[in-house]
């Protein structure tokens, strides 16, 4: 494969369930002899080189069809029978929970952990005191009883990155006009006084829509993107403050940026009040970048550089040594590698030199490198001294050196 960094890999639950069961996978309860296959399949998998297994019971994951993914609604003793055969190969298991049940998910991972494994899960949502005051009492609960479980979460708000130049807007037909136009046609296309009244009736007539624009946030016209604004300054209070339709408002801000203006759209862990609560308990990690999906709609890349920079540097909420405690050594244990996650002698040599008054991230840029000019979001960042992979420099005074040092850890 050839990659620039090292790479692990989890067995997923959907292709496993739809390995075994077939159709049946999506919406039927296994069999007894369908939980023995699976266990037989992952720790198959895990034996040969899967650091673990990853499961989706969220409910906002769909297939095409609009039913839910294999494995959102299976029953608590296929994923305990899962987990002691993870178990006994030194896997971990890694959960993207039903945030509208946690008690219930709290309570199917803590019999997981029972079984020997280490748990990883999303602990992100709706960001308020409420839900990180729920998961922290019960991961406390799970270490007084001496169970190996983290959660992590994304450190800044996770989102879409909306504007002109991404192509990404309200979901309505006649914004929907626009997604296949270049960024030329779209400027064009919006000095038309007709068209933009559509533009804003098409969002007026979807009380949805409309409420989405207080959850639209401007990155700002600086080098480093703004990810921390207060909640109240978004959207529709600048709309507000000029007297505009916050549709308006974006429209304006895309032809006066020459259709460069981004938007960052709030969707889990939209407090950053809470989100500060939650990443200051001992058991959290920061992390969780959508690192495959959407790679055109968002762009979570990032998040290690804004630890760094926001929480650590302008946030003080944890010292340095903690912040790489928390990027590397406790990231390591969680996936079972103890080879690597801290400096000494003997050990991997996975280093970064960081210029800590310095790093920060950069805007997204919207590139179309993809086979057959497909497009997605990418996002550099500034700080990087030298990366150091498995011996050697693959990136200098933030430029990638062109050496790929990296490979698939099993």
């Amino acid at each position: 494969m050839n990659p620039a960094i090292n790479l692990a890999g989890l067995v997923g639950h959907c292709a496993v369930r739809f390995y075994v069961m077939g159709e049946r996978s999506i919406e039927e309860a296994a069999t007894d002899q369908d939980i023995a296959e699976m266990k037989r399949v992952v720790g198959q998998s895990v034996k040969e080189g899967a650091v673990g297994f990853s499961t989706s019971r969220f409910l906002g994951h769909f297939l095409p069809d609009g039913r839910h993914v294999p494995g959102t609604h299976a029953e608590d003793k296929e994923l305990i029978e899962i987990a002691r055969t993870v178990g006994e190969h030194g896997g971990m298991m890694q959960a993207a929970i039903d945030f509208d049940s946690i008690d219930k998910e709290m309570d199917l991972l803590k019999e997981q952990a029972r079984a020997n494994t280490r748990i990883l899960f999303s602990a992100a949502g709706g960001g308020t005191h409420e839900q990180g005051d729920l998961f922290d009492r019960k991961v406390r609960e799970f270490q007084a009883e001496g169970l190996d479980i983290t959660g992590v979460t994304v450190p800044r708000s996770g989102g879409g990155v909306w504007g002109f130049s991404t192509g990404n807007f309200w979901r309505t037909r006649e914004w929907h006009a626009l997604v296949g136009m270049n960024l030329e046609q779209r400027l064009a296309t919006v000095a038309n006084p007709d068209t933009v009244a559509a533009l804003v009736a098409g969002v007026d007539k979807n009380p949805m829509m409309l409420k989405m624009c207080r959850r639209i946030y401007w990155l700002g016209d600086g080098d480093r993107p703004n990810y921390t604004r207060e909640r109240n300054d978004n959207l529709a209070s600048m709309a507000a403050a000029a007297d505009e339709h916050p549709v308006e408002t974006f429209i304006r801000m895309a032809k006066e940026s020459n259709g460069q203006a981004l938007f960052h759209v709030r969707g889990f862990s939209a407090n950053l009040d809470s989100l500060e609560k939650l990443l200051r308990a001992d058991w959290v990690l920061p992390g969780l970048g959508d690192a495959g999906a959407h790679v055109g709609q968002l762009v979570d890349a990032g998040w290690a550089t804004f630890t760094l920079s926001h929480w650590h540097r302008d946030k003080k909420i944890w010292n340095l040594a903690e912040t790489v405690r928390r990027l590397t050594h406790a990231p390591a244990h969680v996936l079972g590698l103890t080879d690597r996650g801290h400096l000494a002698e003997g050990l991997k040599a996975d280093i970064n030199v960081i210029d800590i008054d310095r790093v920060a991230e950069r805007m997204p840029q919207y590139v179309e490198d993809f086979p057959f000019g497909a497009a997605r979001l990418i996002q550099r960042a500034v700080g990087y001294k030298a990366t150091v992979c498995n011996g050697a420099v693959i990136l200098r005074d933030d430029e990638l050196t062109g050496v790929r040092a990296g490979m698939v850890i099993r």
